[in-house]
């Protein structure tokens, strides 16, 4: 016992010396001071005489009277504003006070000193307007590892939301300013959920380029390393822990957690939003600038704070805001004031108290909620890097853009090509299912680049050609667009251009230049351009995609099963969104009722019940001679036919004149035909043709003769224009995609072919399908039309 009186005596005696050694400083600090107008209000307090115990329970009791005064502790190494002191009012400052009540001169450094491992500092409080000042030393030791001062509360909103009262002005500014942030992020994480879809939770583009995706990256890091809320909400959820295990209550434990969890709300609804634009984003620029302004919203209370602290926002908030709230960081002395130092080797022989141990406990805490709040930073940075990296792999595989895709093209169009040939159909006739190819089909063409390629497929069921070569829709790096191409048509002509062959990807038809991966959006953007000879502008492609999300999108006639529509069997509808009524198993003429075509039958496919071309069924019907019944004219009109080359004068033009067969029945294999042939009425891409073919078993779906697999319009010169062969066709339908010839208006073919009209005293400049004449006379009444009673 009297051991340690006197060790305890012996302290206090050290203590005083030192103190008393900062005496000849303190003076010197005074005479400094130039402002005689403050001279009798910045006279410094002594330290009472007494135990440090004594002192600092008198400092308390003094500080305690006026909830403005606060002490303004730091220590080596510690930040020198770790309390925030207020700012005087302006009433009444006049000139002469502004140098000694600055703001960013609020604390005054008198002086420090160290004996042995004994650590004192001496900080003067900044004056508050009409309060006395105070002087407080702190003996320490410099080497323990807990921190002998107080900590001061965050400068936010948040912090109102701890110590003014509830309805305050104070308290209703911060939830003000929480409602703020929340209302904005969660405008904007609502805006990039209308982003997405079903197949596409997370709005996804189709693809980005390599710059996006480091930018996509660097945004992740540097918004979480921005992000504050998380870790100051979790630091002060673990100091009122440590202030309770303490015996301490500096503040109201349910409004602290209340204010954390509120900080953590915010941080996380601002990093999910962040990760959310990140995903959507496709340009660098867009990407910097969403992130910059998130950060934006979510420091709102920080800029209310101190628009508070300026006094922009009144007088009592700029008094509540330039308040200093602190409390005792764990590991400081277990009795407040006292000062318990030792030499090493005094220490190594004193027993280990229960407060000792408390302490130890306390900076054990203390030291596992720092990393713990580490932790939890380090793996919100790691998931969203984690779900970023999953969502790009996922992107390239082609995940979040469609894999199937239906094509439309616009107009008739006629198309020159290599050798100054000219057809039509070109475009019309690719239109159809394009599915996009794998990369081991499309790696040996290097314009791909990172973006898909999409193939065409035939025309029936929408599988691979197996010897038509397919067209191809690509992204051509040379010009920075998309392009309609096709591997056998070059629009070069090799006579003026020394042999080179090929323009930039030999495109047909071009996007405007994008450097979009998605296709369809492209498409619908418009402003291609179309190669017919001469470039032309603004031509019209319509692309959707083939993929079904549920069974909405299969117009409830069928179920979407891995994005496929399987129409149902019990209704009458196909189609690749099963949005095509079933066709009339039989038609007749408007001519002729008794002239039927029947609906071909495949009862080999497993998917329809019919064959199809260009996904639209397919009518015939086997014949022998003029077939008077699908034509405008009749049989006692053949003996009127003239030559139409000797009967080519200005005044004497009848378009309805039959060259058909005026021409071709002078012909022994066209008379050979005429005997026994069948009519065939199927889809080109744009119309319903009506052709006489060599008699075909159609019926017979397994007969090498007929293929509708490999079947192709333009390849196959349904017409061209050109050729002979094109009279093959005898009647041709209204531009239309209906799914049945039923209703629609159909036409005869007259002075088709310019090799026939072509040259002579007078030409003549022909529609592309030359003169057409109309098979009834009112528009709309439809020439072909269902037989009910056969289905």
């Amino acid at each position: 016992m009297t051991s340690t009186t006197s060790t305890t005596v012996t302290e206090q005696a050290n203590f005083e010396r030192e103190t008393a050694t900062l005496e000849p400083a303190k003076a010197q600090h005074q005479r400094n001071m130039t402002m005689e107008a403050d001279a009798s209000n910045h006279t410094t307090a002594k330290v009472p005489d007494g135990s440090a115990e004594d002192q600092v329970d008198r400092i308390e009791s003094r500080g305690s009277s006026t909830t403005t005064k606060t002490p303004a502790l730091a220590k080596d190494d510690a930040p020198i504003d770790a309390g925030v002191p207020l700012q005087p009012e302006e009433d009444g400052f006049d000139d002469n006070k502004k140098e000694s009540q600055n703001f960013f001169s609020r604390f005054k450094f008198i002086d420090r000193m160290q004996s042995g491992r004994k650590s004192v500092w001496n900080l003067e409080e900044f004056d508050l307007p009409g309060k006395s000042r105070f002087q407080w030393i702190i003996a320490g030791n410099a080497t323990d590892s807990a921190c002998p001062f107080r900590a001061s509360s965050t400068e936010s909103t948040y912090t109102l939301l701890i110590t003014e009262p509830i309805f305050s002005a104070g308290f209703l500014t911060g939830i003000i300013a929480l409602g703020m942030s929340i209302t904005c992020l969660t405008l904007v994480l609502l805006q990039e959920l209308d982003n997405t879809s079903p197949d596409n939770i997370f709005g996804v583009p189709a693809g980005v380029e390599t710059p996006v995706k480091i930018v996509q990256y660097l945004s992740i890091i540097i918004g979480v390393l921005m992000e504050s809320e998380i870790p100051t909400g979790l630091e002060i959820m673990g100091k009122e822990i440590e202030q309770q295990q303490m015996g301490r209550r500096p503040f109201n434990r349910v409004r602290v957690f209340f204010s954390c969890i509120l900080r953590l709300s915010v941080g996380y609804l601002f990093l999910l939003t962040l990760w959310m634009i990140v995903l959507q984003g496709d340009e660098v620029i867009q990407i910097f600038m969403d992130m910059l302004a998130l950060e934006f919203v979510e420091n709102i209370d920080d800029i209310i704070f101190e628009l508070c602290k300026r006094g922009f926002l009144g007088r009592n908030l700029r008094y509540i805001t330039n308040q200093t709230h602190s409390y005792e960081a764990p590991g400081n002395q277990l009795h407040r004031g006292s000062v318990v130092t030792q030499s090493s080797t005094e220490s190594t022989n004193q027993p280990l108290t229960a407060s000792t141990i408390a302490s130890f406990n306390l900076e054990s805490f203390s030291i596992w909620c720092k990393r713990i709040i580490r932790f939890i930073f380090y793996m919100n940075m790691l998931v969203m890097l984690a779900g970023l990296a999953y969502v790009s792999v996922t992107q390239d595989t082609g995940e979040y853009r469609c894999k199937s895709i239906s094509v439309a093209f616009g107009g008739l169009t006629p198309l020159r090509f290599v050798g100054q040939s000219k057809t039509l159909n070109a475009y019309a006739s690719g239109q159809g299912i394009y599915v996009e190819e794998t990369l081991s089909l499309k790696e040996n063409l290097a314009s791909v680049e990172d973006r898909p390629m999409f193939t065409e497929r035939n025309k029936e069921d929408g599988d691979r050609f197996q010897k038509t070569v397919p067209a191809e829709f690509m992204y051509c790096e040379d010009i920075e667009a998309w392009v309609f191409r096709h591997p056998q048509i070059r629009t070069k002509n090799t006579a003026v251009t020394g042999g080179e062959t090929e323009n930039e990807c030999n495109w047909l038809l071009r996007s405007p230049r994008t450097d979009s991966f998605d296709l369809i959006e492209v498409a619908e953007a418009g402003g291609w351009e179309v190669w017919k000879g001469v470039k032309d502008v603004d031509y019209t492609i319509s692309i959707t995609c083939n993929d079904c999300g549920d069974d909405a999108d299969c117009n409830y006639n069928g179920k979407c099963v891995d994005q496929k529509c399987e129409c149902y069997d019990e209704l009458d509808f196909f189609g690749v969104y099963c949005e095509l009524q079933k066709p009339c198993g039989e038609i007749r003429s408007e001519k002729d009722p008794n002239t039927t075509l029947k609906l071909a039958a495949d009862p080999y496919d497993d998917t329809s019940e019919f064959v199809e071309v260009y996904n639209r069924p397919l009518y015939y019907a086997h014949m022998s001679g003029i077939p008077f019944g699908l034509m405008r004219g009749a049989d006692e009109d053949l003996a009127k036919y003239a030559d139409m080359l000797g009967r080519r004068s200005l005044n004497n033009l009848v378009f309805d004149d039959d060259d058909f067969f005026d021409i071709h029945l002078r012909e022994e294999a066209f008379l050979n035909l005429m005997k026994n042939y069948t009519f065939v009425l199927g889809f080109t891409g744009r119309r319903w043709y009506g052709q006489i073919k060599p008699w075909t078993p159609i019926e017979e779906t397994g007969n090498d003769k007929f293929k509708e697999e490999e079947y192709h319009a333009f390849w196959a010169k349904t017409f061209t224009g050109l050729e002979k062969d094109d009279n093959a066709t005898l009647i041709i339908s209204e531009p239309t995609l209906e799914a049945s010839p039923v209703g629609l208006d159909f036409f005869e073919l007259r002075r088709r072919n310019k090799q026939v009209f072509g040259g002579g005293k007078y030409d003549y400049d022909y529609g592309p399908f030359g003169v057409l004449i109309p098979m009834i006379d009112y528009d709309g009444a439809g020439f072909f039309h269902c037989n009910r009673d056969d289905e």
